[in-house]
């Protein structure tokens, strides 16, 4: 039987085993709709079952429980900035969108393309994210994973769609945490001397 390089194996089960859950200190957002429709919704589990995780579901759209933007405003011209009061190193982040699909009256809310930018404590642009597409009606969390940046200290979330709405945006929830998808240089490598070794072997077999 073929089996892979240790090695190759051991990289392939990296990003899964020193996961945290990074949660914002703060948000301040373009606009809201009300006290009841605040940036701070995004950050304060409102909505979810504790624990909170990736797979959890974010209940049907209420007060106090989603950030809406206020009424009279572009959707595409709005945005939320998420602050931590100390530094954290970030390589995905994931995204509960708005629920508007339960609001018969008024549906499509829901961002369905964003633009992400992540900043140090001097507010120098350490990493843009552009044109990235959200799904509409999804109650879990959508990951997203980028470049593992250091020193972030504010990440901002600019809506350049929405599913429909001319009118109003937001989201549910947001999370972050200290690990990511896309592999660095270094593992890019390790995982080309890898599959090159697996063909090897295969061709010896």
């Amino acid at each position: 039987m073929f089996k892979f390089p240790a090695a190759f194996a051991a990289l392939l089960l990296t990003s899964s085993l020193s996961a945290a859950i990074i949660t914002p200190n703060t948000a301040t957002a373009s606009s809201q709709f009300s006290g009841s429709f605040a940036a701070s919704n995004t950050i304060n589990g409102s909505g979810l079952t504790a624990p909170i995780t990736p797979a959890s579901a974010h209940a049907d759209y209420l007060g106090n429980n989603h950030w809406t933007t206020a009424s009279g405003t572009n959707p595409l011209t709005q945005f939320i900035d998420w602050g931590f009061n100390t530094p954290q190193t970030l390589g995905t982040i994931y995204i509960w969108n708005h629920r508007s699909n339960v609001i018969a009256a008024n549906p499509g809310y829901e961002p369905t393309l964003f633009d992400l930018t992540l900043f140090d404590a001097s507010n120098n642009v350490l990493l843009f994210l552009n044109d990235v597409e959200l799904l509409p009606n999804v109650a879990t969390a959508q990951t997203f994973g980028f470049a593992l940046t250091n020193n972030v200290s504010r990440v901002r979330f600019d809506i350049e769609r929405t599913e429909s709405s001319t009118t109003f945006t937001g989201l549910a929830e947001v999370r972050f945490d200290d690990t990511t998808t896309v592999p660095d240089p270094s593992s890019l490598a390790l995982l080309s001397t890898g599959l090159g070794l697996a063909a090897f072997l295969r061709r010896r077999k």
